[in-house]
């Protein structure tokens, strides 16, 4: 007997050949089945996580900025209240001195020495630098 030179085929191609003179079969379903599962991850999958990646890594980042600008704004207003603050207490002490007329003259006379540099007639004012 001669041996054939040719060469068996290999079960997945025995069943799409099988399949296409129409036998079918239990076992060569399960062939089929088997090779399509061991094929690996199917691409549709990779492109969907790529994309998903893709949208939600500039998403992601834009949050973070947006969290960052909410801290910074809410800073500056901490700061700004508190400067209200002050200004309310500065703006209370200087109606007392408008009020009180002895107090306002005072007020006017230190004004004028401390920070305008004036002397009342007959004073001598000494600047001593450190």
């Amino acid at each position: 007997m001669k041996k054939s030179s040719r060469q068996t085929p290999p079960p997945i191609q025995k069943q799409l050949k099988d399949q296409s003179y129409g036998r079918e079969s239990n076992e060569s379903d399960d062939i089929l089945k088997k090779y399509e599962k061991s094929r690996g991850v199917p691409v549709g999958a990779i492109l969907l996580v790529f994309a998903a990646v893709i949208v939600l890594v500039p998403f992601l980042l834009y949050l973070s900025a947006t969290d960052t600008e909410i801290r910074e704004s809410r800073a500056r207003l901490e700061a700004l209240q508190e400067e209200q603050i002050r200004m309310e207490l500065e703006n209370e002490r200087l109606q007392r001195y408008l009020d009180d007329d002895e107090a306002f003259e005072e007020y006017l006379e230190r004004q004028a020495r401390d920070v305008m540099g004036y002397a009342n007639p007959g004073e001598r004012i000494y600047n001593i630098w450190q």
